[in-house]
């Protein structure tokens, strides 16, 4: 593994166990003020210590590489991250930090699912994947009594839907421009559209944010401010299938989490589901164990083609 893979690893592992632990201090925060108030004093606190260290490095003043990917890709990632955080918020007003933890983690599993939407394949590997993650949602969410999901568990899946789109764009506009400048706008973008909805549907007082300064600090320092930026880093150099891996180890973080701040602790039933859907996260994202005899076979293949032919349909 080349130095920078190895750096690009360590940087998404961090992510991962900096964003489990950051569940407990969104669940704190909910406490004091309401998911947009949360989001937007969060995103303006990520905003504010990036700032700082643009500022410190002197690469505040620095000319943008690729101003339109820069802009462009800070408004498509920070409005997906808004609309992601805003169902993560409201779900776990009823939703326990560990089971929200490994809800989230099923981005990993829908990008190959937007993947096929696309056009492209979907293996027998991703199909027994997504099948054991719907198996676990079952388990974890739908109780044997009433056979009832919660609102909750239905916005943490949203969630982890919009989350799977964050992650392919910030794939694609993290390799064009700035890391640090690009997590600057995406949580300055998160911030304006988290701030409109906090005055069309909230009540935000001040006093509210001061109470709850903690998480917000925490999550608006930690997660903000590091991790994400940490995550738009570390996918410049790692690849698709290690970098996911890495990052959902994320739901790891948080039951533990939940478990040793909160003392919040999962069924029997629940535990089994979300074993599953661990299962199917790794299982997703693992390499095809052929791939490398696949691309031999095709190379020989179209080595002792005829002249003229090679690619051709």
């Amino acid at each position: 593994m080349k130095r920078s893979q190895k750096t690009g690893a360590l940087l998404l592992a961090a992510a991962s166990v900096l964003w489990g632990s950051t569940f407990v201090a969104q669940s704190v925060g909910m406490r004091y003020m309401g998911p947009y108030t949360y989001i937007f004093a969060r995103n303006v606190v990520g905003v504010a210590v990036l700032l700082v260290f643009l500022a410190v490095t002197g690469r505040l003043r620095e000319k943008a590489e690729n101003p339109k990917a820069l802009w462009l890709g800070g408004f498509l990632i920070g409005t997906a991250l808004f609309a992601a955080s805003a169902f993560q918020q409201t779900g776990m007003l009823t939703t326990s930090v560990g089971k929200s933890g490994f809800l989230t983690a099923l981005y990993l599993v829908l990008v190959p699912v937007f993947g096929f939407a696309l056009g492209r394949r979907v293996t027998r590997r991703v199909g027994l994947s997504i099948a054991l993650a719907v198996l676990g949602m079952y388990f974890m969410c739908i109780t044997r009594e009433d056979l009832y999901i919660s609102s909750g568990d239905v916005f943490m899946l949203l969630c982890a839907a919009v989350f799977s789109v964050q992650i392919m764009l910030v794939s694609h506009y993290g390799r064009l421009t700035d890391g640090v400048k690009l997590s600057c706008l995406e949580f300055f973008f998160c911030a304006a559209e988290a701030g409109v909805f906090m005055l069309l549907f909230e009540q935000p007082r001040m006093q509210d944010v001061l109470a709850g300064w903690l998480p917000v600090l925490y999550a608006g320092v930690i997660s903000n401010g590091i991790a994400y930026t940490f995550q738009i880093l570390g996918q410049r150099s790692v690849p698709d299938a290690v970098a996911s891996i890495l990052m959902s180890m994320e739901s790891v973080f948080a039951l533990l989490a939940g478990w040793v701040v909160l003392h919040q602790m999962l069924s029997p039933r629940e535990l089994g589901g979300a074993a599953l859907i661990f299962a199917a996260v790794l299982l997703s994202q693992l390499p095809e164990k052929h791939a490398k005899e696949t691309a031999a076979r095709a190379a020989a293949a179209a080595g002792s083609a005829p002249a003229g032919k090679v690619g051709s349909t």
